[in-house]
């Protein structure tokens, strides 16, 4: 009996670290989703920084140009006109 005694403390010592493991990983991993969750919503940040960067450079390129052919039109047409 001595060594199911033995045994059953063992067991029951396993036991409890098993559950402390289960304890640590259960907080581990809601740390990582938590970081998850900010390096998410960082990414979204910058693709949406950068993406209105370039389309607010791409619209201020196409009004350039748009401007210059307006202007090319109207001297066309004032040119005309004389």
């Amino acid at each position: 009996m001595n060594a199911i005694t033995a045994h059953s403390s063992q067991l029951t010592a396993h036991s409890s670290q098993l559950t402390a493991h289960s304890s640590q990983l259960t907080a581990h991993s809601s740390q990582l989703t938590a970081h998850s969750s900010q390096l998410t919503a960082h990414a979204d940040y910058v693709i949406k920084r950068i993406f209105c960067q370039a389309l607010k450079q791409t619209f201020s390129h196409f009004c350039e140009k748009v401007f210059s052919v307006v202007s090319q039109l109207n001297e066309l047409i004032v040119g005309g006109v004389k």
